[in-house]
């Protein structure tokens, strides 16, 4: 059996990333709305601009330590491991778990960064992972 390893994360903007446009993300989905008026940015357009936006440990040094995370399980024998976030930059968590199986992962096991119990992005890991029947 071939276990895969996803370390499941929360995600943050990247530091350098333009103001202007994220203010933009966070009014268009505090308002609930998906489009940004006549001519807008679509709140999907924008959630996908940020997750992709270029990240370096300067950058986004947040992103490089759950990845730095994940390559340390290496020494415990695992090969198969993928970073996966929740918001904010790539891959997401679904992405990560496919990434994983496409690589020859027979079992996947979801370590999450966001352990606490009742907390909204634990909710929505296991939300997740029921999904995918992993729950």
């Amino acid at each position: 059996m071939r276990l895969g390893v996803c370390i499941a994360a929360h995600g943050a903007p990247a530091n350098d990333f333009p103001e202007e446009r994220l203010r933009q993300f966070f009014a268009l989905s505090a308002g609930g709305h998906h489009h940004g008026g006549a001519g807008g940015t679509n709140l999907a357009e924008l959630e996908r601009e940020i997750r992709s936006w270029p990240r370096t440990p300067e950058n986004d040094p947040y992103k490089a330590g759950v990845e730095a995370v994940a390559s340390s399980l290496r020494w415990l024998g695992y090969d198969l491991i993928e970073a996966g976030f929740n918001e904010f930059c790539d891959p997401t968590v679904e992405e990560a778990i496919e990434r994983l199986i496409a690589a020859g992962a027979e079992t996947v096991v979801v370590a999450s960064t966001m352990l606490v119990p009742g907390g909204g992005h634990a909710e929505i890991l296991f939300k997740l992972l029921d999904k995918v029947g992993a729950a």
